[in-house]
């Protein structure tokens, strides 16, 4: 199971399903395979798809047809090699681990589901922290932060989306 979600990261990462390309950033959705991998199985496994996520936007950041912000996740575009390493698969590694702890902690609750549909709805605000934080701290011109994630939490399909990606979770 933990490989067909690695074959489903990696099918997402390099299809149309997982990526928006639309300036200044590409919008993503290929962080839902990490939250299924950490729910179900913990903090490494989570960790682990969170790397692949990482390295196929790595490599899809090294592609000449994304846009101009995306270049900083490209350790071959950005100018800075490792912070786009660490960027691209660091902040993705670690959102797997700490959704798996926080997956396991609500596993742990009186009330597990809902536990669990809690640490889903603050999957995505939590991915986008991560991203945006480093982005903020390494690459601050890119004009990205921290402050970019509530930004994230407004837009239009966040509530849509957020319910289809709790669905998605907890039938797995």
């Amino acid at each position: 199971m933990l490989w067909g979600l690695v074959a489903v990261e990696l099918f997402m990462s390099f299809s149309f399903l997982g990526y928006l390309h639309i300036e200044p950033i590409s919008i993503t959705f290929v962080y839902i395979p990490v939250l299924v991998a950490a729910c179900i199985f913990g903090p490494k496994e989570g960790a682990l798809l969170g790397a692949v996520f990482g390295l196929a936007s790595m490599w899809k950041a090294s592609a000449f047809y994304v846009g101009i912000g995306d270049m900083v996740f490209s350790p071959v575009m950005s100018g800075k090699p490792v912070e786009s390493i660490m960027l691209s698969v660091g902040t993705r590694a670690l959102f797997g681990l700490l959704t798996g702890f926080f997956y396991k902690l609500a596993q742990k609750n009186r009330h597990p589901l809902a536990g669990i549909v809690l640490v889903t709805s603050v999957g995505r605000t939590l991915h986008a922290f991560l991203v945006y934080g480093y982005m903020g701290a390494v690459f601050p011109e890119t004009g990205f932060g921290v402050a970019n994630t509530l930004d994230d939490t407004l837009r239009w399909d966040f509530i849509p989306f957020l319910l289809i990606v709790n669905a998605v979770v907890c039938f797995c």
